[in-house]
């Protein structure tokens, strides 16, 4: 609320419209809504301390995303589209899609100023629940009060981004009317962290642990040893030397007939492990 009064209404909006909240996305589905706004000459006092904590007013999701991702990829608003190119029912190339941008939504410094920021939320802030070991993600959490104001209502969010040094791919989390806990940081983000488990190794994106989170995350990697002929009593000594996780034991038999990882493989620590007796 401090900062929303320093900056006053005629930059709150000023700002508001640079990054495209007065404004559909101009994405290629029909029936998009736009933003309700408070005219300029309405807003008093409560109204700018409202605005300035994201309540009062409404965007769309989609309009969230656009300014969201203007603020870390370097100040470019980018058109959210889902149609790349037409193609004929042969599979003819007829034409390519291309929608606008603007730059300069925000200076490329602030760009790098709120990655930095948005980092620091996901790595020990509100945020935590998005952590994931080996990835730089970034993001910020929501809790939108619904009106009326005294029937409890919320939408819980959150909004990460990564790599947050290089920003590739941007989601959103949704959670309208939570029962319980309703704080975006603590049933919102965890979602996040699954997508992005999911995303990231997909577009080829792959871990790069720090020495911290290779020690408290028990990283890293070994040869999968020979159990096969072991008796019972050498695998318990055996599997005091490795870092497996979980043992699964088939079979009633003394002696190992076969395991899984197989002999050779390079596994990573904690993986599980299955041994057939006979």
């Amino acid at each position: 609320m401090e900062i929303g009064a320093r900056v006053g209404v005629e930059k709150m909006y000023y700002y508001f419209k640079k990054l495209g909240l007065f404004q559909k996305t101009g994405i290629d589905l029909p029936g998009e809504a736009t933003s309700i706004m408070h005219k300029k000459e309405n807003i008093k006092a409560v109204e700018l301390a409202t605005i300035s904590f994201g309540q009062s007013f409404q965007i769309t999701p989609l309009q969230l995303m656009v300014a969201s991702s203007a603020v870390v990829n370097g100040g470019t608003l980018v058109t959210p589209h889902l149609g790349v190119e037409i193609r004929s029912a042969d599979g003819t190339r007829i034409r390519e899609l291309n929608y606008p941008t603007t730059d300069n939504a925000v200076t490329k410094e602030t760009s790098e100023t709120m990655k930095e920021l948005l980092e620091a939320v996901v790595a020990g802030g509100t945020g935590r629940r998005a952590y994931l070991p080996g990835f730089r993600i970034g993001g910020k959490t929501a809790t939108s009060e619904k009106l009326p104001r005294s029937s409890n209502k919320y939408i819980s969010s959150f909004i990460g981004f990564a790599p947050a040094n290089n920003p590739q791919v941007m989601a959103m989390v949704l959670i309208e009317d939570p029962v319980g806990i309703y704080y975006g940081g603590t049933i919102a983000a965890p979602v996040i962290a699954d997508v992005f488990d999911n995303i990231l190794p997909y577009l080829g994106i792959e871990e790069s642990y720090t020495e911290a989170e290779k020690e408290k995350f028990n990283i890293g990697s070994f040869q999968m040893p020979n159990f096969i002929g072991k008796t019972k009593k050498e695998v318990k000594d055996m599997l005091k030397i490795y870092d497996f996780g979980e043992l699964y034991s088939i079979g009633e038999g003394e002696f190992v007939k076969e395991q899984f990882p197989l002999e050779g493989e390079t596994i990573d620590k904690d993986s599980d492990l299955i041994l057939y007796f006979e």
